[in-house]
């Protein structure tokens, strides 16, 4: 064999012994998934909730920030100042996506002419006191088409009465369940939209404020 043959072999052993040694002894760190739920985010990214959360305890001097607004195309009228001005104290507003269930029970998966803003009440950032959905168009007369498909999607579920008071806005009336008896279901139509609010019954001087203020 010739010298340089042997070494082209001499480097090849070298290279494998340090690189068997540098495995061996784990200088040579690759990220691995860990027994249990926690794993190893190799990219760095930590995973963090996509939805509209407004702090309700925050200073008034301060411009609010909404995280990532760009996930939602409509605009909610039905802001933290509306909120805030109704009475609610230590509540959290956060956007949610519209899951296509209204008051999670009607079924809406079949609606496409508008995009729905579904915003939940959150009391110290953990129970569900109320819940709000609102449908804007850009005229009347459809979003009275909205209201009254509302009301035949109510009255088709299985333990549902409605109750048609026309006490707020232009026209309104209650969805009454029967199974969740300490819930309130109503929708109003103010102008171009309609708005759906489901709240606890004692939070109802709550939920007339807000609907007052959205309807000046």
């Amino acid at each position: 064999m010739s010298q340089t043959n042997l070494f082209t072999v001499f480097i090849i052993v070298i290279v494998v012994v340090v690189a068997a040694e540098l495995l061996v002894n784990n200088y040579i760190d690759y990220p691995q998934a860990k027994n249990g739920s926690e794993q190893v985010n190799v990219l760095g990214v930590e995973d963090t909730d996509q939805h509209n959360v407004i702090d309700f305890d925050v200073d008034e001097n301060k411009p609010l920030t909404v995280l990532d607004n760009e996930l939602f195309s409509e605009e909610a009228t039905i802001k933290f100042e509306v909120v805030k001005n109704a009475g609610f104290q230590n509540v959290t507003l956060q956007r949610v996506p519209f899951n296509h269930l209204l008051f999670n029970f009607i079924d809406f998966s079949d609606y496409k002419t508008t995009d729905v803003v579904d915003q939940r009440v959150l009391q110290n950032n953990e129970d569900k006191i109320a819940e709000f959905y609102e449908f804007h168009t850009d005229k009347s007369s459809l979003a009275n088409e909205i209201f009254l498909l509302i009301k035949e999607k109510s009255d088709t579920v299985l333990g549902v009465s409605i109750n048609e008071t026309d006490e707020f806005g232009e026209k309104s009336f209650y969805v009454n369940y029967e199974d969740i008896p300490n819930i309130a279901f109503l929708v109003v139509k103010i102008d171009n939209s309609v708005y759906c609010l489901s709240y606890r019954k004692e939070l109802h001087s709550y939920i007339k404020s807000i609907i007052q203020l959205i309807s000046s």
